[in-house]
């Protein structure tokens, strides 16, 4: 479970900001 959470919360964060940085484009 943790090593689960620890690679999603990278990528959500990541896609996060790059959802930002489309909506910015």
């Amino acid at each position: 479970m943790e090593s689960l959470f620890t690679l999603c919360f990278p990528g959500m964060i990541l896609g996060h900001l790059g959802f930002l940085r489309i909506g910015w484009a």
